[in-house]
């Protein structure tokens, strides 16, 4: 079942979206992440891993640019996930985000599937 799970406020309604699919957390990023909006990633999600969430997935769908940072926020809250027993699963990454992954090797430790409906049945 799929809902809003909290309201966004200003500019982040239009950067970011969030659906909560049974117990999995959906972050829909709708913008380039730019050394602007990083900060305002890592509070979105730090006000999920708030509320005891435990698996999240990230759509990259209408990312076309991502600076390092956010990478490397993914890579800590995998890892904060992951002693709580839970993941993060990636989905919807063009061939450039693909290709970024690849050679930084998130794709190594974090599941990456072409379609959400394909990272929810996985968790």
């Amino acid at each position: 079942m799929s809902g809003s799970f909290f309201r966004l406020t200003g500019g982040l309604n239009k950067m970011i979206n969030i659906e909560k699919y049974d117990d999995v957390y959906l972050i829909s990023i709708r913008s380039d992440m730019t050394k602007e909006n990083v900060k305002q990633f890592e509070d979105v999600f730090d006000t999920i891993l708030e509320k005891n969430v435990n698996k999240v997935i990230i759509d990259f769908e209408k990312v076309n640019f991502i600076v390092s940072q956010v990478l490397g926020i993914i890579i800590i809250k995998t890892k904060r996930l992951r002693e709580t027993g839970g993941d993060i699963r990636i989905v919807n990454t063009n061939p450039y985000i693909a290709r970024l992954l690849s050679i930084i090797g998130i794709g190594k430790i974090i599941d990456t599937f072409e379609k959400k409906e394909d990272a929810l049945k996985d968790f």
